[in-house]
């Protein structure tokens, strides 16, 4: 089975001179209307994440970036790493290097 947009695919691939045509049992869903900053910001489990995005100044980046792809560790991962490392990020972003990567 193939899916586009979580929507089964009846047929792939019917060429035609000009293209080539996929036929799909619904309509897909209207694109998402949310930006990634704001699904961030008001997930409750990313409070942290959304923190050091803010610290490292990327948050008017990620809301100007046309299209990107984010894996965003949670409340819970951030807890398991030692204590002096998330407090030298969220305390003075400028001495984690990471942090300062060109975007």
């Amino acid at each position: 089975m193939v899916l586009l947009n979580c929507v089964a695919v009846q047929r792939v691939d019917v060429h035609a001179r000009n293209g080539v045509l996929h036929l799909i049992k619904r309509p897909l869903p209207p694109p998402y209307a949310t930006s990634l900053v704001d699904l961030i910001s008001s997930d409750p489990n990313l409070t942290m994440f959304f923190s050091i995005l803010g610290y490292a100044d990327l948050l008017s980046w990620m809301r100007a970036v046309k299209s990107i792809t984010v894996l965003a560790p949670v409340n819970a991962a951030f807890k398991r790493l030692p204590s002096r490392f998330v407090d030298s990020i969220t305390y003075d972003y400028k001495y984690f290097p990471a942090l300062q990567g060109e975007y």
